[in-house]
């Protein structure tokens, strides 16, 4: 199943995108009532589809050209409609269980696309520290706080988790859908700075890196060093083996290097991921006062 993950991450935007492009652009029935539902209804699948898809595994960019198609099919739709190539139908039962429908599609994906935008806001307790990696354009993978922008974090109990991919030029986050070296992914091997001034609370260096698809959930977080802050303590996991340059106790400097990303621990591809949280409880994460979501991109 792991193995398959991508190409289902890169598939289902594109599908869900297409079902609602064609679902407007194939309306035939001269119904404003029932083509406003409808418009509706692929609209909140295009915003739902926009907002929380990991578009990385395919290409970020992409996430712009399926909103474009479905723009111009909206319109050739309506001009059908204003032009009267549309075949009139009355108002029926039929057209009435229609627009139900899509209004019910509407206030589903509409209400989904609410709780994205919202995790996009920093938690109450959040954590604001610097970015830790420099050179590229970073991608959240999956981050915010809510299930909807941050699924797996959430049912492993760190809601307010993040993790951190690469991109390339063509906006994905590695050489291929899938590539089995790890040297294919844009992160692996990248320097891992302190996002704060602090000491070094905890350091587990010697976990192999993965196989790319073939985690070690034996060991969720892998190579990792935790730093306390100023306001609470921030894991940096799934780090590269042996690539860690601080001991426990020692004090680090913002902007300090401490590791490089790997593929250890329960990691499918190489990443950063982090966590904070003070006195056992998790907190947010900020940047430099800007709090981030899937789909949020950091230019360094």
């Amino acid at each position: 199943m792991d193995v398959v993950l991508p190409y289902l991450f890169a598939l289902y935007p594109l599908l869900l995108a297409a079902a609602a492009t064609f679902w407007i652009c194939g309306a035939h029935r001269h119904n404003w009532a029932n083509w406003i539902a409808l418009l509706l209804a692929t609209s909140s699948v295009m915003l739902f589809v926009y907002l929380t898809s990991p578009w990385a595994f395919s290409s970020y960019y992409l996430r712009y050209f399926v909103v474009a198609v479905f723009a111009v099919a909206v319109a050739y739709s309506y001009l059908k409609m204003i032009l009267g190539i549309s075949e009139v139908e009355p108002d029926t039962i039929n057209t009435k269980v229609v627009s139900l429908a899509s209004i019910v599609v509407f206030l589903m994906f509409m209400a989904l696309s609410i709780i994205a935008i919202l995790s996009r806001y920093p938690a109450d307790n959040t954590l604001n520290i610097d970015f830790p990696l420099k050179s590229g354009r970073y991608y959240v993978l999956q981050g915010g706080n809510s299930f909807v922008t941050n699924p797996f974090h959430t049912i492993g109990g760190a809601d307010k988790a993040m993790d951190i991919v690469k991109l390339n030029v063509l906006g994905n986050r590695a050489s291929g859908l899938a590539p089995s070296d790890l040297n294919d992914y844009n992160i692996y091997g990248e320097t891992v700075y302190s996002p704060c001034s602090g000491k070094v609370v905890s350091v587990h260096n010697d976990v192999a890196d993965n196989e790319p698809m073939h985690p070690n959930p034996s060991m969720p977080e892998g190579n990792s060093v935790v730093i306390k802050c100023d306001s609470g303590e921030v894991l940096l996991a799934h780090l590269k083996q042996g690539s860690i340059q601080v001991t426990p106790k020692q004090l680090v400097l913002d902007g300090d290097p401490i590791a490089q990303v790997g593929n250890s621990g329960n990691s499918l591809e190489p990443h950063l991921h982090m966590s904070a949280s003070k006195d056992g409880k998790s907190m947010g994460i900020s940047f430099n006062g800007f709090p981030l979501s899937i789909n949020s991109v950091i230019s360094r």
